[in-house]
């Protein structure tokens, strides 16, 4: 599989998820994932909707369910990683 890079050069990228997404524990240097995939994949810009214990389902906190309405609306690619907090609370979807 071959990527191009350019592909994406003056695209918005968004990503919905928790703590690995916010940057949680991160040490002084080092950057968030959503950061590091827009550098190398060449976005024009990005914006981080990652909360730290947001669950998938609703019935947790701050759901990511609810919050993807809030997200730009005129992003061209949306990243999702969630699901730890759910599984570690055993949160059932509702």
């Amino acid at each position: 599989m071959s990527l191009q890079l350019s592909s994406y050069e003056g695209q918005r990228a968004v990503f919905l998820g928790d703590s690995i997404t916010f940057g949680y524990g991160l040490q002084e240097g080092e950057h968030p994932y959503p950061e590091l995939v827009s550098r190398a994949l060449g976005f024009e810009s990005y914006e981080n909707y990652g909360i730290s214990g947001s669950s998938v389902a609703d019935g947790g906190f701050e759901p990511m369910c609810n919050r993807i309405g809030q997200m730009h609306a005129e992003a061209d690619v949306v990243f999702f990683m969630g699901g730890r907090n759910d599984f570690s609370s055993a949160i059932q979807p509702t």
